[in-house]
């Protein structure tokens, strides 16, 4: 048969997780296409760019279904089912397409997050309400905002001082310190508040003190409203 289109795979991807153990995507890849009884010339079908058409095609509808809440990503390359994911999947066995995602508003924001809001009159672009061009350029909003939302899942699970560590180190690949500067993590009992702090130069003269916040306000068990914020004294 055909490679189905990423939407059709999400109910079959979703039903071969509900023995709720984790499951490495590779592994994924094999149960949902031998339950399609694809054959091996459909598994070798390649996009342009190179890369598996089904893989391709599964890996999108994993994505969508994280980002909507339905699936868990406990460490890199392997998926979970949550709660949420198999409520959907006994309410939609048979289907399980956008539609039924954009019912939770994590999803619907991270589509907002990957394109512009809509004027009215305007369509989606699958309803070819837009060029190839900027189908793609939707293309890549949608991977960038989708790395980035996991990105910020996966700092947000882990201790404070990983947060911490992180900051210090975005800021001294951003210039901060300088070829001969130095950046040293603090956040231990009786830092006063303070997280780390970046020495400008070699005498330590001149120093960047800095205090990483994690805000959270729960909507959801699994999406926090998370922003990060580094604040400067020196």
């Amino acid at each position: 048969m055909p490679v189905p289109d990423y939407q059709s795979l999400m109910a079959p991807a979703l039903a071969a997780l509900v023995d709720d153990d984790d499951h490495p995507l590779a592994e994924l890849r094999a149960i949902v296409a031998n339950r399609l009884a694809l054959t091996e010339e459909d598994l070798r079908e390649k996009i342009p760019s190179g890369t598996p058409l089904f893989a391709n095609r599964l890996h999108w509808a994993v994505t969508y279904m994280y980002q909507a809440g339905l699936l868990s990503r406990p460490k890199r390359g392997v998926v979970r089912i949550t709660d949420r994911g198999r409520k959907v999947a006994a309410a939609h066995p048979a289907r399980i397409d956008l539609q039924v995602l954009s019912e939770f508003p994590e999803f619907i924001e991270f589509k907002s997050r990957s394109r512009p809001p809509k004027q009215a009159g305007d369509t989606d672009h699958a309803e070819d309400g837009s060029t190839p061009r900027e189908a793609v350029s939707t293309a890549v909003d949608e991977a960038n905002a989708a790395v980035a939302a996991e990105v910020l899942d996966r700092v947000r699970q882990r201790e404070p001082a990983f947060l911490e560590r992180l900051v210090l180190a975005v800021l001294t690949a951003m210039g901060y310190g300088g070829a001969a500067g130095a950046a040293e993590h603090l956040g231990r009992a009786g830092d006063e508040g303070l997280d780390g702090v970046i020495r400008q130069d070699p005498l330590g003269l001149d120093r960047i003190y800095v205090q990483a916040k994690r805000y959270a306000a729960e909507r959801h068990p699994r999406s926090l409203n998370v922003k990060r914020r580094a604040c400067f004294r020196g």
